[in-house]
């Protein structure tokens, strides 16, 4: 199987890390045995809690999830923690730009395991007018992709 890294990229506040809440959420209702789910503080608002990082399996893969992506130490640190437990498809959040600390560190991440990850960018729209909506599609689009990654349809 091909280790993949399906990043959420976007702007500040354009809603990656309430799009990866939602994918753990809907990923959680198709994992088998017992998940580890690691979130961090509530955030303003009525907004959930981050998710620093989970580790579930779903059709036998294990599967990482992190929204923590803004800076590059936490995507080193909570990437990391995926790559090291074994997981075979990560979900994380990065910046937009190409040239963000962030990206970077992704992409050393995923170069230096053995063996190699690919990335999948997938681009979050930052419509604030309809923000709920968006999150919702980029939800879909990324259970798709991890569906598809670990052989499993809906």
């Amino acid at each position: 199987m091909t280790k993949k890294i399906l990043a959420l990229q976007g702007k500040a506040d354009s809603g990656k890390t309430e799009t990866i809440v939602l994918v753990l959420e809907e990923l959680l209702t198709m994992a088998s045995g017992v998940p580890e789910v690691r979130r961090g503080n509530k955030r303003k608002g009525n907004l959930k809690p981050e998710v620093l990082y989970a580790i579930l399996k779903i059709h036998g893969v294990l599967v990482g999830i992190s929204s923590q992506g803004d800076h590059a130490n936490h995507i080193r640190r909570y990437v990391t923690i995926l790559v090291d437990r074994g997981c075979k498809v990560i979900v994380c959040a990065t910046r937009s730009r190409s040239s963000s600390s962030s990206v970077t560190a992704l992409k050393d991440i995923a170069s230096e395991s053995k063996p190699r990850f690919t990335i999948e960018w997938v681009e979050k729209p930052s419509d604030i007018r309809n923000q709920a909506a968006g999150n919702r599609k980029s939800c879909d689009q990324l259970v798709s992709m991890v569906l598809d990654a670990v052989g499993k349809r809906r």
